[in-house]
């Protein structure tokens, strides 16, 4: 046998047979061993000595990983951060300047996003008191028995504070979420300790439990607390007890009907399943409710304060007993939006319990004839021959009716006969039906000498606005009942409570109110209406690090305009612990990390800690087990009792249920990545081990440890993903991408967030998902928050919050394209495409086109001959071809509409000016061929509203066609609305910075002139008593025989059927609303009566004109007449006046003398209708141009709450420009140089831009389809959307395979996080020669997708 031992330090060696040994390592081929494999022997084994097990060589659910992922979604920031994919909050970048309250921060405060080239990174920045958020625009499907993951690289600022006196921290989240449900990294303040958690985020909530809390029989020790109910809006109990206390529980007896519980909502910490659930909304400042501001008109006693418009007053409160539902009605604006928690008091209301009714026995009215003698029951009664529900017991002798001995439900009365009125006379049937002519009268008449209304609510709870149905309108849910209620007087909504927390700000005022600080936080201890003058009071607590108290010392008299309380506000901790009880302590000295003393005072409301010193610090124990259920119980109400109402006051109401799990670092059953050595702790509740307490060895009974390798810089830029499936009972899995060892690096587990066979309902509510980065500044000092002087100006020159995303993606591990649904649609009919060349002759004539400015460096514009037919809105986006090789790319950006000399203004100047010759122009009209929507939500058989999540691709187009036409798959265009316009398009009244980013930004859009017409509707119309004389509201009226407005001068004609007997220059009135007119702004379809209390001749204001004097005045009847009108004697229709059967006068404009007469139109809204609004083109420049030359902006105005003729200006006109740019848009405004007035798209055909209808029926192939198909005869708005792809169809029939454009990682269609509805319409075009006569071609198509 040879010697082996000076080979390779005697390892490694392979001896075969008994021949020398063969070398280790790769050799050449006349070293090489033949080796003979036996067929007739088992297969030989290969054993992997020494493998070292990767982390993340299993999956979530335990399956060894693919080596081939699914890749969903890859994004960098090289050259900006991509608008098609993120969307942003704020949508416009801004900063906070480091003043006034904020003084001493380090520096000026970025707010929103920004892009840094030199690092490929998004930065989103959150300054003081301010929040951010940046999501993808996509939703990424989850795909049933696949692990999903999403990675992110990212960087954070922390501040240097652990938090201890800190109630309102900087928070700073990135993950896989959306507002309802995902899962995330979180830090606060430092990041130190368990500062830093995991969360999982959802809606899939209960109710609440039906089974007690508690370790007794009939009791269940997994589930306390209650949320609110799923609907709003639904039937169910008050919230006027607790479900588990008798007699809450409804038996029909009660006020509370059968089936139905009152339950108490809203709570802000929950307990399922075992485990300890938090509101949302107390780490994510984005999900609470719109701000909303009170004002503060006076202060006395140094301690009230009061405001005139807090308090709304009610004329009605109609109640349906069996909807819960009370509708209520305001006098004036209420202010209020859906989700708005408000007081309401003092509403005085009757019921049947109100009311005397009939006492039995009762004798008949009359007793009629041919009855059944004796005593009969349940008789069936009728009213005016209708058979009632009342049955009565009676008595009968000698075939009449004698008494009535009993009413239908024997002792009530008054619920026998509450649907009837007082007086009713009913008739009374015979049980055998001999006869029904004797009959009775029911007497309902109101108690005398006690007052008998009740005054509600009765309880101090306050209540959520569900729906708000008008501007003096809204619904709040107050729970079903027994009992028929009925508004009588009273009452009044207030939008504060008790126990609401509020921050006090002085607005544009130099300096606070005195005693007050600006930005501080305070709760409102008490409420109060002054029910004479509709004055509300109320005291304040001041909230301070050490506790709260009373705020007084204030200021007292009249308060500046201004100064007002805000709402809501971020979630505050328990500024001291015996808020909650008077044996707790918040967090301040207690380490989180027993081995680090930066983790002091680290700990996560409301969780519970006690370290081996015995200091305890926190609220709950949720490690506690069944045998202390009673003492948890006592915990969580304890903080829920605190924080009444918290979550109803200050959450919107889409966000009430969603609850989060969450798991803080000294919990994590992986690293917790601080380099420590610590005691290893369970993270959630398995058989009987809870949350919180110690991981014990089984072999050696001790309690576990465990070794951090590294320690997390949250400043550093690290890698981290979150794995998570779902099924509806998976968690996920978190881990972070960190050194380990000398000289490796690799993925590291930091915890598995469980959830399998642990919870009675799915872990999420949905799994298709955002990747989502979300930043909170933390307050300031005032609001309980950080000193200024930690806040330390960064890297990037601002002293903000950040985080900064870098790359980002998604996949799914081993995935498949999974299950999709199909569906097809065609064209029912060909559809014509015409050519859109029109050639036009150079020159002065009034077909022709004059070139003489197209060159102007600074205003090109091209000027149109009077029947060219270039002045229309459809020639904006066309292409101008002169045949010049330097004139490429040329655009018309503006028409400004004339009549005579439209100008057609460029984007860019043409290389020459030729003053003959042809130019050909292309306007960009595209002609839809189908159309594809996504729903934005979809109905389920249950009738709830689920948002849509469906991704669609279309897969196959086919096309039939008679010629070669241009097909553009068009992916999101934008069509004009249908909003109804009033005047003429207006000039803004100044000039306004719109920013860069496509912020609404308020311009001043001017009254105009009313521009439709007005027709006259006699039979709807008062033609007696319409036109009084002004001293004699009493006397005679001439009789109306015809009767024409012109809206464009004020003007009303009247004839008299005879002589009226006035002069030029009398005075008359006019009765309210007695005129009845239609108008062609809605093709004449509706009646409006005038004059309104609102118009010029009732109110006095005249826009334009003179304002009217003299006071309106009734008639003995109470008919309310107009101001005095003075008679024109010239100006009417046909120039005449006044005459012997003619009254010509204006109801615009007052004037003083006869001739000549006032001409001022009708004023009217430019938009007709709140709410509403149009695209359309402002001109403007760029703000660092300083040449100013003229830009087009293309954006969307919309009317916010402006209605001058109803005296209704509670907001302005807001302008969206649709695309954002790298400069500041200044759009001109009147009497600046080039300024034009707004263009309005029309709603233009594609053939010629004769205007069509832009009012279209969609529908669905299937109740489930996430799409409609919308037909449109009108063509898109030139330049938005996104062109997918173009094809050319040839003249006979072609196929296309759409795969090449649409996957999952390349476009779809879905509904976004932006809200805004994404489409897919094909397109059809031909650039050739336009003929009105011979369409270029006719086209079919049709168009196949999945949908999954």
């Amino acid at each position: 046998m040879p010697d082996n031992t000076n080979v390779n330090s005697n390892s490694s060696v392979v001896v075969v047979g008994r021949t020398a040994p063969v070398p280790p390592g790769q050799q050449k081929a006349e070293k090489s061993l033949p080796v003979v494999i036996a067929s007739d022997q088992p297969t030989i084994p290969v054993a992997e000595q020494n493998k070292v097990q990767s982390e993340v060589a299993l999956s979530l659910l335990g399956i060894p990983r693919s080596e081939v992922a699914l890749g969903i979604f890859a994004d960098v920031n090289t050259y900006d951060v991509n608008p098609s994919e993120w969307a942003a909050t704020p949508e416009q970048f801004g900063t906070v300047a480091n003043t006034g309250t904020y003084a001493g921060v380090g520096g000026t405060m970025g707010h929103g996003l920004t892009h840094i080239p030199a690092e490929s990174g998004a930065l989103l920045e959150a300054p003081v008191d301010k929040s951010a958020i940046l999501t993808s625009k996509r939703f990424f499907r989850y795909q049933p028995g696949r692990v999903s993951a999403a990675t992110f690289g990212v960087k954070t600022t922390t501040i240097p504070s652990s938090g201890v006196g800190i109630h309102n921290p900087a928070v700073r989240k990135y993950g896989i979420f959306d507002k309802y449900d995902g899962y995330y990294w979180e830090t606060r303040n430092s990041g130190e300790g368990d500062n830093f958690c995991v969360v999982r985020r959802t809606q899939s909530i209960t109710f609440y439990n039906p089974l007690p809390f508690g370790g007794g029989s009939g009791q269940q020790s997994q589930d306390h607390g209650f949320t609110n109910p799923y609907d709003p809006l639904e039937k169910r109990g008050s919230e006027s007890g607790n479900p588990y206390d008798s007699p809450t529980v409804g038996s029909g007896n009660t006020s509370v009907p059968t089936g139905f519980v009152n339950v108490p909502f809203g709570d802000l910490v929950i307990y399922r399943d075992n485990l300890l659930m938090v509101h949302a909304g107390a780490y994510d400042h984005s999900l609470l409710q719109p701000e909303h501001k009170v004002s503060i008109t006076s202060v006395s006693g140094g301690n009230a304060v009061s405001s005139t418009d807090l308090a709304k007053p009610l004329s009605n409160a109609e109640y349906n007993i069996d909807t819960g539902l009370m509708e209520i009605t305001t006098t004036n604006d209420h202010g209020f939006h859906k989700g708005k928690f408000i007081t309401l008091t003092g509403i005085a209301m009757t019921c049947y319990l109100s009311h005397d009714v009939n006492s039995v026995p009762i004798t008949p009215t009359s007793g009629g004839s041919g009855y059944n003698n004796g005593n009969q029951s349940n008789v069936s009664t009728k009213l005016n021959g209708v058979l009632t529900n009342l049955k009565v017991n009676i008595t009968v002798s000698g075939g009449s009716v004698t008494s009535i001995t009993q009413l239908g439900d024997g002792t009530n009365n008054q619920l026998a006969l509450e649907d009837f009125s007082d007086g009713d006379v009913l008739n009374i049937v015979d049980i055998f039906g001999a006869s029904e002519n004797a009959t009775f009268t029911i007497s309902k008449t109101l108690s005398t000498g006690t007052n008998r209304t009740k005054t509600y609510p009765d309880d101090t709870t306050g209540y959520n606005v569900v729906r708000v149905t008008g501007k003096k309108s809204f619904t709040v849910n107050v729970g079903v009942s027994t009992v028929k209620t009925f508004y009588t007087s009273g009452g009044h909504a207030l939008g504060l409570s008790n126990g609401q927390y509020v921050s006090y700000s002085q607005g544009n005022n130099t300096a606070v109110h005195g005693g007050f600080v600006d930005k501080k936080i305070y709760k409102v201890k008490n409420l109060t209406v002054d029910t004479s003058t509709g004055t509300s009071t109320c005291n304040l607590i001041v909230m301070n690090t050490s506790g709260e108290s009373d705020l007084s010392g204030l200021t007292n008299g009249s308060v500046s305009a201004g100064h007002s309380l805000i709402t809501p506000v971020p979630f505050i901790q328990p500024t001291v612990g015996t808020l909650i009880k008077s044996d707790k302590n918040k967090y301040a000295s207690l380490k989180t990390g027993a081995n680090d003393s930066n983790t002091a005072g680290t700990g996560m409301f409301p969780l519970f800690y006690e370290d081996s010193d015995g200091v305890k610090e926190g609220y709950i124990d949720d490690s506690r087990g069944f045998n202390e259920v009673a003492t948890l119980k006592e915990e969580i109400d304890d903080v829920n009792t605190y924080y009444k109402k918290w979550v109803n006051q200050n959450v919107d109401q889409d966000y009430w249920n969603v609850y989060e799990y969450r798991v803080p670092r000294s919990r994590f059953s992986g690293d917790r990545l601080d380099g420590q050595t610590e005691e290893l702790l369970y993270s959630d509740a398995v058989a009987d081990k809870r949350a919180g307490s110690n991981v014990i060895d089984p072999d050696t009974n001790e309690i576990k440890t465990d070794e951090s390798i590294w320690d997390l810089a949250f400043d550093k830029v690290t890698m981290y993903k979150v794995e998570f499936s779902w099924y509806g009972a998976v968690g996920a899995l978190f881990l972070a991408y960190v050194p380990v060892s000398n000289g490796e690096a690799r993925w590291v587990r930091v915890h598995h967030l469980r959830a399998s066979n642990q919870l009675k309902i799915s872990s999420l509510g949905n799994a298709t998902l955002p990747i989502t980065y979300m930043v909170y500044g933390g307050g300031c000092a005032e609001a309980l928050g950080y000193n200024n002087s930690l806040r330390l100006t960064t890297l990037y020159g601002s002293a903000s919050e950040h985080i900064i995303k870098y790359g980002a993606s998604y996949y799914i591990d081993g995935g498949d394209r999974g299950t999709v649904k199909l569906f097809s649609f065609a064209t029912d009919t060909d559809t014509e495409v015409f050519g859109a060349k029109r050639p036009f002759n150079v020159g002065t004539g009034s077909a022709q086109v004059n070139l003489a400015n197209a060159t102007n460096a600074q205003n090109p514009h091209i000027i149109g001959g009077s029947s060219s037919g270039l002045s229309k809105s459809y020639y904006v986006g066309a292409k101008v071809i002169t045949g010049n090789s330097l004139d490429q790319n040329i655009e018309i950006t503006y028409v400004s509409l004339s009549p005579t000399a439209p100008k057609l203004y460029l984007n860019s100047p043409l290389a020459e000016a030729p003053t003959s010759g042809t130019i050909n122009i292309i306007p960009n009209r595209k002609t839809p061929l189908i159309g594809l929507k996504c729903r934005d939500f979809i109905q389920s058989s249950t009738g709830q509203l689920v948002r849509n999540r469906t991704q669609v691709y279309p897969t196959r187009l086919s096309t039939g066609s008679t010629g070669v036409v241009k097909l553009d798959l068009l992916k999101s265009p934008i069509f004009q609305t249908n909003s109804v316009l009033v005047t003429a398009e207006p000039t803004l009244g100044a000039d306004v910075n719109i920013g860069r980013r496509g912020k609404p930004v308020l311009v001043d859009v001017p009254q105009g002139v009313y521009s439709g017409t007005h027709t006259f509707v006699p039979g709807a119309s008062d033609l007696i008593t319409s036109i009084k004389p002004a001293g004699n509201v009493n006397g005679t009226s001439p009789l109306i025989s015809s009767l024409d407005y012109n809206s464009s001068n004020g003007r009303i004609t009247i004839t008299t059927a005879s002589n009226h007997g006035f002069s030029a220059g009398d005075e008359i009135r006019i009765k309210k609303e007695s005129l009845t007119f239609t108008c062609t702004l809605d093709n004449n379809a509706t009646n409006h009566s005038y004059p309104r209390a609102t118009d010029p001749i009732f109110d006095g204001i005249a826009p334009g004109g003179i304002d009217f004097s003299g006071a309106t005045v009734a008639d003995s009847s109470g008919n309310l007449y107009s101001r005095p009108i003075r008679l024109l004697s010239t100006g009417g229709t046909g120039n005449v006046g006044t005459s012997a059967d003619k009254l010509v006068f204006s109801v615009t404009s007052d004037t003083n003398i006869n001739s000549p007469a006032p001409s001022v139109g009708s004023a009217a809204e430019y938009i007709r209708d709140i709410g509403e609004g149009v695209y359309g083109y402002f001109r403007g420049f760029f703000e660092q141009d300083p040449s100013k030359k003229p830009i087009s902006v293309l954006g969307f105005l919309e009317n916010r709450g402006k209605d001058r003729t109803k005296n209704i200006d509670d907001d302005g006109y807001y302008f969206f420009a649709l695309e954002p740019t790298t400069d500041d848009i200044v759009l001109l405004g009147s009497g600046s140089t080039n300024v034009e007035p707004f263009l309005r798209e029309e709603n233009s055909s594609p053939k010629d831009g004769t205007i069509v209808t832009g009012i279209t029926t969609e529908f669905t192939l299937d109740q489930l389809s996430s799409v409609k198909v919308n037909p449109q005869i009108r063509a898109p708005i030139p330049k938005t959307g996104t062109v997918v792809a173009s094809l050319f169809v040839p003249a006979s029939g072609e196929n296309f395979d759409l795969s090449t454009y649409f996957d999952f990682n390349k476009e779809y269609l879905s509904f976004p996080l932006t809200n805004v509805v994404e489409s897919l319409f094909l397109c059809a075009s031909s650039s050739t020669l336009f003929d009105s006569g011979t369409a270029q071609a006719s086209i079919s198509a049709s168009l196949t997708w999945e949908e999954q």
